[in-house]
């Protein structure tokens, strides 16, 4: 299949060499362009990969059916012999020779298939992280550009009305991230102390455990000297 024959170019493909180049100006649109093309080709590649694996599936059918009709007239041979029937054994090991070999032809298209099937596997593996990558990378991008469009306006406004009023804004924002930080770390305590309740069950738990073992010796201690003294 075409696809298999790019297996070594699509490999070799390197995500990092990509993002090297988004520090041009229009990053997002190379992003957006590679995340097309690799889209397309996951797609040819998941199409392929069905196609392969029917066939390995196909392949193996024929093969567990070859074996069937091989230890099928190994037994016809073996009735044959029993019964003093030479020749009509050396027909049917004949056949089977016959089907030996069809079986190594069977066996060699199966490891074929089989080889493709990891191949594809992979492929579509490698370009499903890829895609991941570069989505995730792009998503940086925007948030950058909208973080830069944001600044800009911000210092529109400020060179228009002046400083004063961005102070009021930042001495709110700072409000704002303290009681953020304030129910960060509540959170944080909440996690916390629930782990230490866990732990602490766990630990009553094995303890227990150790307990009732130790309670288990003793009482089978006590047993053996009972049966000692009665000797």
């Amino acid at each position: 299949m075409g696809i298999i024959s790019r297996f070594t170019d699509i490999m070799k493909a390197n995500t990092h060499a990509v993002l090297s180049r988004m520090e041009e100006a229009n990053a997002d649109k190379l992003l957006e362009q590679y995340i097309r093309e690799t889209k397309d080709t996951l797609g040819q590649v998941k199409a392929e990969t069905a196609a392969v694996m029917a066939e390995e599936m196909s392949v193996r059918r024929k093969m567990d059916t070859q074996e069937q009709e091989i230890n099928k007239f190994h037994n016809y041979a073996v009735k044959a012999v029993e019964s003093g029937n030479d020749n009509d054994a050396r027909k049917f090991l004949s056949h089977k020779a016959e089907l030996k070999v069809k079986m190594e032809d069977l066996t060699q298209q199966y490891e074929l298939a089989k080889q493709n099937t990891e191949k594809m596997r992979e492929m579509a593996k490698k370009l499903t992280d890829d895609l991941e990558t570069y989505e995730s990378k792009l998503k940086e991008l925007k948030m950058k550009l909208n973080m830069a469009k944001q600044q800009e306006k911000l210092t529109g406004v400020q060179s228009k009305f002046g400083s004063g009023s961005l102070s009021k804004f930042d001495d709110m924002a700072e409000t704002i991230q303290k009681r953020v930080d304030v129910a960060k770390a509540q959170m944080q305590l909440e996690k916390q102390l629930s782990q230490d309740d866990e732990i602490a069950a766990l630990e009553k738990k094995y303890a227990e455990k150790s307990v009732q073992q130790n309670n288990h010796i003793e009482d089978e201690l006590a047993a053996l000297k009972v049966q000692f003294h009665q000797k």
